[in-house]
């Protein structure tokens, strides 16, 4: 993740992504209302607890889809 700003009730995080250069540059930008910034937050923490535990089972390269 990048810069966050915050306008009108809207958290604006800008996302990163890595060029091929092997380069962290500017992507997309996730639009988040104030009122659920905590529960997105939450939602992201669980999703890593989870990575964590796949890459742990050595699993790493598995399907994030089914990461629920």
């Amino acid at each position: 993740m990048g810069n966050a700003s915050l306008s009108n009730g809207i958290v604006r995080v800008e996302v990163l992504a890595r060029n091929a250069k092997g380069q962290d540059v500017s992507h997309t930008d996730l639009l988040i209302p104030l009122n659920r910034v905590d529960s997105v937050a939450e939602g992201l923490r669980m999703l890593a607890d989870k990575l964590r535990e796949k890459i742990s089972e050595g699993q790493a390269d598995s399907n994030l889809h089914s990461v629920q």
